[in-house]
């Protein structure tokens, strides 16, 4: 088995990727941000100037119809939309408003029942005749 002679790689010019024009690599404009070890950053720049690493997230959109599609892009099932939040308030006065009307009916039967109670045990106390009746003088 022969040995193969080293010998360096040469530089081979090709496509460079974030836009950077073809060519050597080491010649690409440089980020220059200032890094965590307050030195600049030597990575490749994009065409804003600053590397992938320090190019900045998307200010977003700004016309109406593209904040509309981020929003339409971004809703998962629509349950905090403003719609739901005031349907889900509409349906919880409905349901409140029941239960007032539902414990205003039993205070209701409560008082009815007591009345008749207490009818009842008029009734017998006269022998079986209403009180009203003999408060009428009939």
């Amino acid at each position: 088995m022969e040995k193969r002679e080293r010998r360096p790689h040469e530089k081979r010019p090709g496509w460079l990727k974030n836009g950077n024009p073809p060519g050597d690599f080491s010649k690409a404009p440089r980020c220059g941000a200032k890094t965590r070890r307050r030195s600049s950053c030597q990575c490749p720049a994009m065409a804003n100037g600053r590397c992938r690493l320090h190019g900045g997230l998307s200010t977003g959109p700004k016309t109406a119809q593209g904040i509309e599609r981020i929003r339409q892009a971004v809703t998962k099932h629509g349950r905090y939309t403003q719609a739901a939040k005031q349907e889900r308030r509409g349906f919880r006065a409905l349901v409140r408003d029941a239960r007032e009307l539902l414990s205003w009916i039993d205070q209701l039967e409560g008082e009815v029942w007591r009345y008749g109670e207490r009818r009842g045990e008029a009734a017998e106390a006269t022998g079986g005749r209403e009180p009203e009746a003999e408060a009428r003088g009939s």
